[in-house]
Formats: C-alpha cells, structure tokens, sequence
C-alpha cells in the first residue's frame, strides 16, 4: 500500500482494483467514479448509469462484503481458443459466494 496521505492527515482513497481502466469521461455516454468503503475507500470507476445505480445498491446490502469493477474472466471455446471478457462487477459476499454481475447482458 502506498502513502496516499495530504497535509492534514487526509487520507486519499486507494486505486481500483480493476484488471482493466474504465474510461475516464465521454461526451457520447455516462462515465463516472465513486469511492467505496470505510476509511478512505477504494475508488471504483463505472461506464453506465445503470453500472452506477447496481453498484451502490449492491454496497449497500450488509450480505456483500466486496466489490470489484472490470474483473478480468479467460475461457476457451470448443476449438481450445481463449477468450477475454471483463465482468463489470464482481460482489463477494460474507458468507465467500461470489457472484459476478454483466450489467450490459
């Protein structure tokens, strides 16, 4: 972990998790950031407004415990070729079941 504090004693957030970088802003559709939870958080980028919306429902119920954006998923196809897809968010609740969430799907 590296010394994000300020003059003050403020401490910054700490960086998304993220296997990849949501984009940072658009003219062409919803991008935003949010911070997510306790101490200084953790800042957590989203591409949609429906992304925003599931997010901060999901951080909000005490069952969920993390949330991870763009987590990077490989699978193969019959033909044995890997493939990359990024699941927009990833929820990991108290009790260890994870659920991955395709907000787009």
């Amino acid at each position: 972990m590296s010394d994000r504090s300020i003059g003050g004693g403020v401490r910054l957030p700490e960086s998304s998790r993220g296997d990849r970088a949501t984009q940072v802003g658009s003219t062409q559709h919803f991008t935003d950031g949010i911070v997510l939870g306790s101490g200084p958080g953790i800042r957590t980028g989203l591409e949609s407004h429906l992304e925003a919306q599931g997010t901060l429902l999901l951080a909000a119920r005490p069952e969920v415990q993390d949330l991870v954006e763009q987590v990077l998923f490989e699978w193969f196809d019959e033909d044995g070729e890997i493939h990359k897809h990024y699941i927009d968010l990833v929820a990991t609740e108290r009790d260890g079941t994870v659920i991955g969430v395709p907000w787009g799907v």
